[in-house]
């Protein structure tokens, strides 16, 4: 157990500080306007509270890798590719149908939400 939480407390901050960058990046390269429609395959329109929760899953999945599967192991690395392609496609995809829904900022504008499929 203290194996994973030592892992936890190295990737969770890492992904989220690097995917809040990333973020960062790809609004200041567009103009980005409030009236663009959201999209779960642009990461510029996504609002930073599902960049953080992208990023924290990802974290939570990296530790768990790495505590499951040995050092050097070929198949941490299909594992950890297998993790990537999972949060990045299903939290976006998840936050758009349940929990974006939800929230009364959004009741107004539920309407111009793209969910990509």
């Amino acid at each position: 157990m203290s194996d994973f939480l030592g892992e936890l407390a190295y990737w969770v901050p890492l992904t989220m500080i690097v995917w809040v960058l990333i973020w960062y990046i790809a609004r200041s390269r567009r103009a980005i306007r409030n009236d663009v429609a959201f999209s779960t395959r642009d990461i510029a329109t996504w609002p930073i509270s599902l960049v953080l929760t992208t990023a924290g899953f990802l974290g939570l999945l990296f530790a768990g890798v790495h505590v499951a599967f040995v050092e050097g192991s070929w198949v941490r690395v299909v594992a950890v590719g297998l993790v990537a392609g999972l949060a990045v496609g299903l939290v976006p995809r998840l936050w758009a149908r349940v929990i974006r829904p939800a929230s009364p900022s959004s009741q107004h504008s539920n309407s111009s939400a793209q969910i990509d499929e």
